[in-house]
């Protein structure tokens, strides 16, 4: 349990996969991850998606991504987060 909920400083979106434009697919993928210490997402890994076609996408754009170091009773820690990433088309 952290002091606060994260925050996220960088969360670019994912690229869209070419492939699955062309074709007009939509989809969903969950993702796992870890902040480090330093607010570096570290270990993404992917719990389940709509299509595999997403999953490159996903994991790339979630590894960028930076948030403001965990805190856990003023400490800085580490800590684990799960989202879901959406592909829609007409974003």
């Amino acid at each position: 349990m952290l002091d606060a909920s994260p925050r996220a400083l960088v969360q670019a979106p994912p690229l869209y996969p070419h492939e699955a434009k062309i074709r007009g697919f939509e989809g969903e993928v969950l993702v796992a991850f870890t902040v480090d210490e330093s607010g570096h997402v570290i270990s993404v890994q992917v719990l389940g998606s709509s299509d595999p076609i997403f999953e490159k996408a996903a994991r790339l754009a979630v590894g960028k991504w930076r948030f403001e170091p965990g805190r856990r009773q003023g400490r800085v820690v580490r800590f684990a987060m799960t989202v879901p990433i959406v592909f829609h088309l007409n974003q």
